[in-house]
């Protein structure tokens, strides 16, 4: 009978000592599994804030510009103004140095 006392004492520290293994890997894995999910969440976050600054920029930009076409063209005349943005998406070679001068005849 004690020799039947002695086994399962060993078979239950052994199945004791295997589940402690098991217990600690899945602790290990599950806190694994948890930082790389923090991780990749702040990267996501991240890389969304990042497009969402861009486009909004880029809005930005677009009503700036709107703002100055609308600008041009009630300062100048709709020919000044068209030929002026025409030579402005050119390569800057001697925009600058352009004189935009028209003669008008029957102006009072």
């Amino acid at each position: 009978m004690t020799h039947v006392k002695t086994v399962l004492s060993r078979v239950g520290l052994y199945v004791n000592r295997w589940l402690r293994t098991r217990c600690s890997f899945h602790q290990l894995n599950l806190s694994w599994s948890v930082r790389c999910r923090i991780l990749t969440e702040r990267a996501q976050r991240k890389a969304f804030l990042q497009a969402r600054n861009c486009i909004e920029e880029r809005l930005r930009m677009e009503d700036e510009n709107e703002k100055q076409e609308r600008l041009l063209m009630s300062l100048l005349p709709r020919n000044v103004a068209m030929e002026m943005k025409e030579d402005f998406l050119k390569p800057p070679e001697r925009i600058f140095h352009k004189i935009y001068i028209q003669r008008h005849d029957n102006v009072r």
